[in-house]
């Protein structure tokens, strides 16, 4: 069965940069990016953030369904891959682990968390989306 899982895992993430095309930032562009709108957010009043909290958590839970993160991820228990909160609990919440997130959600990853299993890429996924999914992930500490 284990052996089944990472041969279609390893299918599915050929199949996934086959079929892709796109033209993407590089990390360093996303990193400043996420440093302005870190900086912009810190400006904001500490009563209009506490009305986006809950929101963005929901918003994030329908992200992550929406985009077929959770067919490999659970929120409290491993499914594939580790669960959401196993991930928060291993990054920090900074900038350089959003975008190293992002990095991983876009363009996959492999050996992060076990020698076997590949994370493929989410091609269904842009750049803001990937923010908004690392921002989700990382907040769940």
């Amino acid at each position: 069965m284990k052996r089944f899982a990472i041969a279609l895992t390893t299918l599915l993430a050929a199949m996934c940069v086959a079929g892709s095309a796109v033209a993407q930032s590089s990390v360093a562009d996303q990193l400043r990016a996420l440093r302005a709108q870190r900086s912009g957010a810190a400006a904001q009043t500490s009563g209009a953030a506490g009305g986006d909290a809950a929101s963005s958590g929901e918003e994030g839970a329908a992200l992550a369904k929406a985009k077929g993160c959770l067919a490999c991820h659970g929120i409290d228990t491993k499914v594939i891959g580790p669960a959401l909160k196993e991930v928060a609990a291993k990054y920090e919440y900074s900038s350089d682990d959003i975008v190293k997130l992002m990095e991983s959600i876009r363009h996959g990853s492999q050996g992060t968390w076990s020698v076997g299993i590949t994370m493929p890429p989410n091609k269904r996924v842009n750049d803001e989306e990937a923010q908004k999914l690392a921002t989700w992930i990382l907040k769940m500490k």
